[in-house]
């Protein structure tokens, strides 16, 4: 997630407790294409080192949430299924 400032920030275990999931999924692209849709979603620029970290972050914090709960995550890369 990112706050008001741009900075990343995980959201907690005990918010995906009460959510309760089966299972987590990822879905990631290619930096530059993230930062074009978001540049046209948004009408504001979107750096690609940013959006590059940032998927680093998530990817990170799923695979946290994905051990503690004990459940899968499902990780697909530029639409491709990539592993479990």
């Amino acid at each position: 997630m990112i706050d008001n400032s741009k900075r990343i920030c995980q959201i907690a275990l005990d918010v995906f407790q009460k959510i309760n999931p089966s299972c987590l999924f990822l879905l990631k692209d290619f930096p530059i294409k993230i930062a074009s849709r978001l540049s046209s979603r948004d009408s504001m620029e979107w750096n690609a080192k940013f959006i590059e970290e940032f998927q680093k972050s998530e990817e990170s914090h799923a695979k946290t949430i994905s051990f503690e709960l004990s459940i899968p995550l499902h990780i697909f890369y530029n639409e491709e299924y990539i592993r479990e």
